[in-house]
């Protein structure tokens, strides 16, 4: 029940000693060999949609085909697809039939689905959004999204594909669990499984305090709340969850601070709801999140992302540190809203096209207001290409400002080792890029005005930042504009003038294309020569007292790798 204002509930530890554990894991035994490897065990009490298992303490994932170590990833790929119903892959024959499997299929850099195939026909295979999935957790699933054509997919969630130690598959009719241990003896290791679904559910109670406990094991979400309010967490350790470590729907006033965040599948802290405000998310260190592809697909905004805030109003997401997260580390929607002192590393490594700092505001945005990037370090956005049509381009953002958003402050960040750009807009307007240094990243500032975005970059500053290349083929900066000739015919430089402010920088020169730039006019493809830093200068007609960093043996091109940048 609920707590008041000046005398709210808590639930914590007493006394002295360790955390107390809440666990929601049973251990699995009794197994009996079915053949080829595989064992199984009477599993009465396992959660009916089984997403978490674990050998000797490490999460295992489901069985697999192709395994992750095979050819491309363990990607097949499919030549065609038909809307959000079937795919075709020229080479898969009927010899397997995988009608029952669970397909994960690669969609886009950003999106995978997760499919339940309901028939097969030779290379094509007829797919639904699976809807065994009984998640009482998730309130806004997503639907599915067209196909890629070259694009990449795999099995799993069928007891054909175990074959590497640790594989799994449940059997929910008979619940019974399967598990490769090739010639090793199963009583050899410890198994077990998660048997709750959720730990702590507060539902629509308000004034609750959860403290010092340690959280594990359970299926879907280790705290929950739903219409509720008035939430302080601290001083938690989440580690092994099925899904989510923290979810909360449609609750205002939450204070999340001194969590630890270990080994979770999907997604770890999630604050979700368009009309709440107030929400801190503090000194938490949030690691090992959404790394294994295929168990993180819950269908939500909020999959493979290590801290996920979408409020109207009030937000603050500081001091937090995040490593090693699948997707996006920080996602965040609302105004009034601040993001400093974070320390992000080793993302979007499973998906990619997302930002160590990421927000977005789509084709009819809201107008948030005073939102601030401040003093952020963000480094090594990995990307993930495989199973996208050829697994070679990478798409890893260290901060990005997507489709049309507006009113952001971006100061004072330091960010290196983006693969693909150090700061990425799509359509922004009214931001603002100050005094901020990108070292070693594919592209420092990347600016587009895409051709599905309405809106043209405008009333926007660029100062006092350091672009440093690391690569003779980094640029400092790459304009795109995907439709020059809409609203109103123009020619490049008239809209390039018009991005905004440019001044007070410091470029690196010694490149092959210090500023680069292309345009569509007319569905045609126009890719001017780039420009060293005193064209730019006189091409853009501002930026007049930024500095080109001299050329000097100082400072040598491709010197010095993200491996080393970590060490020293």
């Amino acid at each position: 029940q609920s707590g008041t204002a000046g005398n709210p509930i808590t639930f914590g530890a007493y006394g002295t000693g360790a955390k107390p554990v809440l666990s929601g894991f049973t251990t699995v035994s009794g197994w009996t060999s079915l053949g080829n490897g595989v064992y199984q065990a009477n599993a009465p009490t396992l959660s009916i949609d089984l997403n978490l298992v674990t050998l000797n303490g490490n999460i295992q994932a489901v069985g697999r085909y192709p395994n992750a170590d095979a050819a491309n990833g363990g990607y097949l790929t499919y030549e065609s697809s038909n809307g959000t119903t079937s795919i075709t892959d020229n080479q898969l024959t009927n010899t397997t039939n995988w009608t029952g499997a669970e397909a994960i299929i690669r969609k886009y850099h950003w999106w995978n689905d997760r499919v339940n195939i309901t028939s097969q026909s030779a290379g094509t295979l007829n797919y639904t959004l699976d809807s065994e999935i009984t998640n009482p957790f998730i309130y806004l699933q997503a639907t599915p999204w067209p196909g890629s054509n070259g694009f990449g997919y795999f099995f799993q969630r069928d007891p054909r594909t175990l074959d590497q130690l640790g594989e799994w598959y449940f059997d929910k009719t008979n619940k019974k669990l399967l598990m490769y241990f090739g010639t090793n003896t199963p009583s050899s290791y410890t198994i077990k499984a998660s048997a709750v679904d959720t730990l702590v559910n507060i539902g629509t109670s308000k004034f609750i305090n959860i403290n010092n406990l340690s959280l594990e094991g359970a299926n879907w979400v280790a705290i929950r709340a739903k219409d509720s309010g008035n939430i302080t967490i601290q001083y938690i350790d989440i580690n092994a969850i099925g899904s989510k470590g923290i979810y909360l729907f449609n609750t205002p006033n939450v204070l999340i601070e001194n969590i630890t965040t270990n080994n979770i599948l999907s997604n770890a802290i999630d604050v979700y709801d368009s009309n709440a405000s107030n929400v801190i998310i503090r000194n938490n260190t949030i690691t090992n999140i959404g790394t294994i592809v295929g168990m993180g697909e819950q269908w939500t905004d909020a999959d493979y992302k290590g801290i996920f805030v979408y409020v109207q109003d009030g937000g603050l997401i500081e001091y937090n540190r995040l490593d090693k997260i699948g997707y996006t580390p920080v996602q965040f929607q609302g105004s009034n809203f601040t993001i400093q002192k974070n320390f992000i590393t080793n993302f979007v490594s499973v998906k990619d096209d997302g930002g160590g700092i990421y927000t977005w505001a789509g084709s009819n945005p809201p107008l948030y207001t005073n939102r601030v990037i401040s003093k952020n370090i963000v480094m090594n956005a990995l990307g993930a290409p495989l199973g996208t049509g050829g697994g070679v381009i990478t798409q890893g953002e260290c901060i990005y400002l997507d489709d049309n958003t507006s009113n952001v402050l971006v100061t004072g960040n330091s960010v290196a080792n983006c693969l693909n750009r150090g700061f990425l807009s799509n359509s922004m307007q009214n931001v603002t890029i100050d005094g901020n240094t990108i070292f070693n990243s594919g592209i420092g500032l990347g600016i587009n005005r895409p051709s599905w975005d309405s809106r043209l970059v405008r009333n926007n500053q660029i100062t006092n930042n350091i672009v440093f290349p690391m690569n003779s083929k980094q640029n400092n900066l790459l304009y795109w504009n995907g439709q020059l000739n809409i609203p109103t015919t123009t020619d490049i430089q008239t809209d390039m003038r018009a991005i905004g402010t440019f001044n007070n920088n410091y470029y690196r020169d010694d490149i092959d294309a210090p500023f680069d730039f292309y345009y569509h006019t007319s569905g045609i493809f126009v890719d001017p020569p780039a420009l060293d830093v005193s064209q730019w200068k006189t091409f853009m007609n501002q930026d007049v007292d930024s500095v080109a960093i001299p050329k000097t043996s100082s400072y040598p091109l491709n010197s010095l790798n993200s491996a080393n940048l970590v060490t020293n």
